[in-house]
C-alpha cells in the first residue's frame, strides 16, 4: 500500500502543484495624452545634413526639461524623442535647401512610448554652432515660406503656423520675441535664433505635422544640440 501512494504522488499533473516562478501581472503601459498646446523643450542627440540625410532616416533628440500638465510632471527630462526625416534638398539655383522632420513619439522611462503630433515653435543654435550673441539673428514668427506661398496655398492643410522669414533683432528685441542671449529658448518663443538665413514653417495635417527647415542662402546642417522648442497639436 506504502509503495501505491507513492507511485500516485509521482504520476499528479504539475498543474495540481502552485507555481513558483513570477506570477505578477505585467505592468500596463504608459498612457499619456498630451494636451494641445503643452510645450516639450528638446535638444537634438544627433545632427542633420541635408547631404547626408534622406527621407526615413531617423531623428533622435531628448527632453531637456520635465514636461508639466495639469500640474503635474508627466514626462521626465532626458526622455528619448524619435522622428524621421520627410525631406532632404540642396540649394540649388532659384531654389532654397531644405530639410523636412516629423517627430512622431516620445520613450519615457518605463520604455512605453507616447504619440506626438507635435509643431516646431522656435529653434536656437546649440553649443556646437556658437550659441546665440547680442547681435544674433531671428527669424520672425511671421513670413513667407520657401517657395513663395501664403497661408491660402493648396499645400497648407489645415494652417501655415509659425512661418519664419529673417528678420535681424538686437538684444531687447530678442528678449520681447522669448529668448535670453547666452540662454535657453521660453514658453514665448517663436522662430529661430543664432542661424542667420534660416526660418521654419509647419503643415499640419490630421494625423501629421510637416515640419520645414529652409535656407534660401546656404544647405541646412543642424548640429547636434540644437535646441528646439515643440508644441503639442494634440490627436
Amino acid at each position: 500500500m506504502k509503495v501505491f501512494l507513492l507511485l500516485l504522488c509521482f504520476a499528479l499533473p504539475a498543474a495540481a502543484y502552485p507555481q513558483s516562478g513570477n506570477t505578477a501581472a505585467a505592468a500596463p503601459a504608459t498612457t499619456i495624452a498630451l494636451n494641445p498646446g503643452t510645450l516639450l523643450d528638446i535638444e537634438l542627440t544627433k545632427s542633420l545634413d541635408v547631404k547626408k540625410v534622406k527621407p526615413g532616416d531617423p531623428v533622435e533628440a531628448r527632453l531637456r526639461s520635465d514636461v508639466r500638465q495639469d500640474g503635474a510632471v508627466v514626462i521626465r527630462r532626458g526622455s528619448k524623442i524619435t522622428g524621421q526625416v520627410t525631406l532632404a534638398t540642396t540649394k540649388a539655383k532659384g531654389a532654397p535647401s531644405q530639410l523636412g522632420i516629423e517627430f512622431d513619439k516620445v520613450i519615457v522611462r518605463t520604455g512605453d512610448s507616447v504619440p506626438l503630433m507635435v509643431a516646431l515653435q522656435a529653434m536656437a543654435a546649440g553649443k556646437q554652432q556658437g550659441g546665440v550673441t547680442d547681435s544674433g539673428m531671428v527669424s520672425s514668427a511671421i513670413g513667407t515660406d520657401p517657395g513663395g506661398r501664403t497661408a491660402n496655398s493648396p499645400i497648407q492643410k489645415t494652417t501655415a503656423d509659425v512661418e519664419g522669414s529673417i528678420a535681424s533683432m538686437d538684444t531687447a528685441a530678442m528678449n520681447t520675441a522669448g529668448f535670453k542671449p547666452g540662454g535657453t529658448l521660453t514658453p514665448s518663443s517663436k522662430g529661430v535664433f543664432g542661424m542667420e538665413g534660416i526660418g521654419l514653417k509647419n503643415e499640419i495635417g490630421k494625423s501629421a505635422v510637416q515640419i520645414t527647415i529652409f535656407s534660401p542662402s546656404e544647405n541646412i546642417h543642424l548640429d547636434a544640440g540644437t535646441e528646439m522648442l515643440l508644441r503639442s497639436i494634440g490627436q
